[in-house]
């Protein structure tokens, strides 16, 4: 067996031999036990391995790791099944290293020699790599001693033991080895397998060192790959700079062409300034015409507003206030806005109650309203609660503007203890408000009731109750201009949210302000304008433009969310019941701007010929606790203004309430008058 270096004793070659197999078959019978405690562990299977780690065996074939022959074993044909006792100490060793499903540290480096703290299974596997070796140099070069031998022994037992589990009684299968006598034919079996291990461990010492090629390779194209990423930065940075300069480019142009379009805007806007003073020139000419003819005149006076001149298409002021003529506003000093909204932020609008009435719903519901309204015969109404829904277009221009502002001469502030409300005249020397103004007034003041008549209280005489008629400038009030009230109230209606007062007449012969004469429904789908006092401030105008359609599917859904949101919100009801409810059928729903102050302000739609008509009566907003001091504000400032909703008050409800309940004073306020002119008294 010696080729080579001094001559083999026979103690010699029986120390080499017996050594040989305590590397090669002990040390294949400790890896095949760890290859089959493995498996057992996690369950599976021999071949169920073989298939998982498949691709990793293909390859170890592919590099030459394993030979064709080895891999016949592990994928045998014919369905055969591999067994553990068909692998030999090379193929196990190569397994256990490569595949993971034995559960070896892959990162573990076979090359280095494992320290002698180090006992895992993969130190012990290196140091079997490392006594084989050993002992295949001491087989070519020189002879072994006893002491040798005893020590390498011992070593290995070692190694073996710890590598081994209980079930395999591993010390007396080394204690047989250390006895087993020299067999010619098993030498040459170990000296085969020992070749074989020899030739394995030089093809994964070829392939580490290619390994080790490739690692620094990588380095160095990672090392380049740097170079390029600066550069490409560098290059972006050369874009974005370039995208800057294009952008600088790009707003000049903008702004040239923005110049250019306000330039345009401007002369636009001036035309239609001309336009626009050759109609009011037009009106006023009429006016003056209609005066000579001793007509009572729309508009009694000019208008001689203060400070800059705006283009805008919403709400028109009165008096020194602002006032709409075509798409003109004279625009005076305004009075200080609600530090409420100067402070907190506007929440944002998220779309709830916007489902209006269509075109054909608000006829099919307008000639329902007319068709179904008492004490009338079939047909049109009579008397003074008219029909407006064919019987002129409703327009806009600056003469109706001069109409709506006669029209405020009939509309009052209402002022008691602690608050301001709305109202405007009915009737012979009646004023029209909600009944909530009366309720109010009535907390401030004390019930009051005179006798046994529920409508009749004296808290109303108070001097500190009182109507305020034509409050339009920031002025001394004059005393012609306020008016007190009886205390006899002939209706007063919760479902309606509607109230008749009674105006006393003044000693000295001031006579009442004129009476609105006209009533009739909202066209549901057009303007109208509500003439009040919101804040308690000077009398305004605010467009109304479309009525929300109470009977959509949309609307119902939006009901039903905002009641869910104010809750959440809030921790209070949307509404009020019984009566101030979404769903108030003898209400109308729609956005407006007045707040508090506002409730009684008539809605009013002006006609061509000169006539004014009431289509309804702003009662409230809608949540309740919005419009509530005692709330905190930040609670209020953060809801939704979208999902804050007014209510209007149907006057064909009320026509039909006071015909039940005061049919002389229903007569009087809506039917009396014969069909006139709009300006007879």
């Amino acid at each position: 067996m010696a080729t080579g270096g001094q001559p083999q004793t026979p103690d010699n070659r029986i120390f080499l031999f017996r050594l040989q197999i305590l590397v090669i078959d002990g040390g294949l019978l400790v890896m095949r036990n760890i290859m089959d405690q493995t498996l057992t562990f996690k369950c599976i299977t021999l071949r169920a391995c073989f298939s998982q780690e498949k691709t990793t065996i293909t390859r170890l074939k592919n590099r030459g790791v394993i030979t064709q022959v080895q891999y016949d074993v592990l994928f045998p044909t014919g369905g055969q099944v591999p067994t553990l006792s068909d692998l030999d100490i090379t193929l196990i060793i190569c397994l256990l290293r490569n595949l993971k499903c034995f559960g070896l540290n892959q990162k573990f480096d076979w090359r280095a020699t494992p320290a002698p703290t180090d006992v895992s299974i993969e130190a012990d596997i290196c140091r079997l790599k490392d006594f084989r070796n050993k002992i295949s140099h001491i087989s070519t070069t020189t002879v072994i001693q006893q002491n040798d031998f005893t020590t390498m022994w011992n070593d290995i037992e070692q190694v073996l033991v710890r590598l081994s589990s209980p079930a395999v009684n591993i010390q007396q299968t080394i204690a047989e080895f250390k006895t087993i006598p020299l067999d010619l034919e098993e030498e040459r079996r170990i000296e085969e397998e020992m070749k074989k291990l020899n030739d394995y461990e030089a093809v994964v010492k070829r392939l580490l060192l290619a390994m080790t090629d490739v690692e620094e390779y990588v380095i160095d194209v990672k090392k380049d790959l740097e170079g390029v990423k600066e550069y490409v930065t560098e290059v972006r940075r050369g874009l974005e700079d370039m995208k800057e300069n294009v952008t600088d480019v790009q707003k000049v142009k903008k702004d040239i062409e923005d110049v250019k379009e306000n330039d345009t805007a401007v002369k636009r806007g001036l035309k239609d300034i001309e336009e626009n003073v050759t109609k009011v020139k037009k009106d006023l000419d009429e006016i003056k015409r209609r005066q000579a003819a001793d007509v009572q005149p729309y508009c009694r006076k000019t208008y001689k507003g203060r400070g800059n001149i705006r283009i805008t298409n919403k709400t028109f002021n009165i008096g020194i206030k602002q006032m709409s003529i075509g798409n003109i506003v004279v625009n005076p000093t305004s009075d200080k806005t609600d530090k409420r909204e100067q402070v907190l932020p506007k929440p944002e609008k998220t779309g709830l109650f916007e489902s209006f009435y269509s075109e054909s719903s608000a006829r099919e519901e307008e000639c329902h309203q007319f068709a179904s309204t008492v004490g009338m015969n079939a047909g049109s109404p009579r008397g003074n609660f008219i029909d407006t829904r064919d019987l002129f277009p409703i327009t806009e221009s600056v003469f109706e503007s001069s109409v709506r502002v006669e029209a405020s001469r009939s509309v009052c502030m209402i002022c008691f203890p602690g608050g301001r409300a709305t109202g405007f005249r009915v009737g012979t020397r009646y004023i029209m408000t909600a009944n909530h103004v009366v309720n109010h007034i009535l907390i401030s003041k004390g019930y009051g009731q005179m006798g046994n008549n529920p409508n009749c209280l004296s808290t109303l005489q108070s001097e500190d109750v009182f109507a305020l008629f034509e409050y339009k400038k920031d002025e001394p009030i004059s005393e012609h201009q306020k008016f007190s009230f009886t205390a006899a109230v002939p209706f007063r209606d919760n479902e309606t949210d509607c109230a008749i007062l009674e105006l006393e007449e003044k000693c000295n012969g001031t006579e009442l302000p004129r009476s609105f004469k006209y009533f009739s429904l909202p066209r549901l789908n057009q303007r109208f304008t509500f003439i009040g006092h919101s804040l308690g401030k000077l009398m305004e105008f605010n467009h109304v433009d479309k009525i929300i359609d109470i009977g959509s599917v949309q609307t119902k859904s939006d009901i039903i969310q905002v009641k869910q949101k104010s809750l959440e919100h809030s921790g209070k009801d949307y509404d009020m019941p019984p009566h101030n409810i979404l769903t108030n059928p003898k209400r109308f729903l729609f956005h407006c701007k007045f707040t508090k102050g506002a409730s009684g302000s008539p809605g009013v739609v002006t006609l061509p010929d000169g006539r004014y008509v009431v289509v309804t009566m702003l009662l409230c907003g809608l949540p309740d606790w919005y419009y509530d001091s005692n709330v905190d504000a930040r609670v209020i400032c953060s809801w939704p203004k979208d999902h804050c909703v007014e209510q209007g008050v149907n006057l064909k409800s009320v026509y039909e309430k006071m015909y039940q309940e005061n049919k002389s004073l229903c007569y009087h306020i809506f039917n009396v008058h014969e069909e006139s002119s709009p300006n007879s008294n």
